[in-house]
């Protein structure tokens, strides 16, 4: 991700570079190392985003106001899983929501403030003012199968994104990562899942 947003920059300054981190401020391991590239990783704009915090989509965009105050130009959301599945995220309103006598675990979805954020979701992986890379997380998904011989086995699917559904048909470039890079110089080798571009074809 920090490499791409290097990239996308129209000057060398990496403060054109806002970071939101969930990971435990695991981004700031970078600072000052040698990417694959070549180029050290200067210091960027960093916002941490904890479980005391909230990881409400909210949240999400309140920083991203502040990005733009800052004049960057790309924005990385490290990860953005959190917004959807952790504390404050649009799964954990809902929960807390059914507490609510007049709600129930599919009412509580049409509630407004769920629906905005759901909606929200979707939004901030776009931007007409700034370069938008969103790090999700996967899992491998199984379903129950019946096979060939009357049993019921259970199947893997593959890996899916924590997030929720259809959220990855809005990217404009989709990469699952195969194996990162490294200080030597190796570059990290990735999927093209999706791409709206013509230098990344899907399948390469």
């Amino acid at each position: 991700a920090l490499i791409l947003a290097a990239g996308l920059t129209s000057t060398p300054d990496a403060k054109k570079i806002y970071t939101i981190d969930t990971e435990n401020k695991s981004l700031l391991l970078y600072v000052n190392k040698q990417m694959s590239t070549g180029k050290k990783m200067e210091p960027f704009w960093h916002a941490e985003l904890t479980k005391e915090d909230g990881y409400s989509p909210f949240n999400y965009e309140y920083l991203r106001s502040d990005a733009k105050a800052k004049g960057c130009e790309v924005i990385i959301q490290d990860s953005y899983t959190h917004c959807w599945l952790r504390k404050g995220g649009v799964l954990d309103m809902v929960n807390t929501l059914q507490n609510d006598p007049k709600y129930n675990k599919y009412t509580a979805w049409g509630h407004p403030d769920i629906a905005d954020a759901k909606n929200l979701i979707f939004e901030l992986i776009r931007d007409d003012q700034l370069h938008v890379i969103s790090t999700i997380r996967v899992k491998e998904a199984f379903i129950m199968q019946t096979g060939d011989n009357g049993k019921t086995q259970v199947v893997s699917v593959g890996e899916q994104e924590m997030q929720t559904d259809g959220l990855k048909y809005e990217f404009d470039l989709l990469l699952s990562m195969i194996e990162p890079g490294n200080e030597q110089g190796k570059p990290p080798r990735v999927l093209v899942e999706k791409s709206r571009y013509e230098l990344f074809q899907k399948g390469e």
